[in-house]
């Protein structure tokens, strides 16, 4: 792995590949969270309420997005992380 403070302009970053999303990950999740919303687990629900499908819990996908840059936060550049909820993760489309 490089360091952030060796690149140069151009360089790219390694690609990080996340592991697709199955039904019991954002089951297991909604237990540790405490967020039971049945439009994350049951595919039904999620349909009663408009959605095509079941989503993934925006705070599950925020996790993951850090995956992005968390083998470069001991280097000291990232001191913060935030993010806009904007749209929704639908697992169907999420899951390959």
């Amino acid at each position: 792995m490089s360091s952030l403070k060796s690149l140069e302009v151009s360089d790219q970053l390694p690609s990080v590949e996340l592991e697709p999303v199955d039904r019991l990950t954002l089951i297991k999740y909604a237990g540790a969270s405490d967020d039971y919303n049945p439009i994350h687990t049951i595919d039904q629900e999620a349909q009663n309420a408009g959605l095509p499908g079941i989503i993934a819990h925006g705070m599950w996908t925020m996790g993951n997005l850090s995956r992005l840059f968390s083998a470069h936060i001991e280097e000291g550049y990232i001191e913060d992380y935030r993010v806009r909820f904007t749209g929704m993760v639908f697992w169907k489309i999420y899951c390959r």
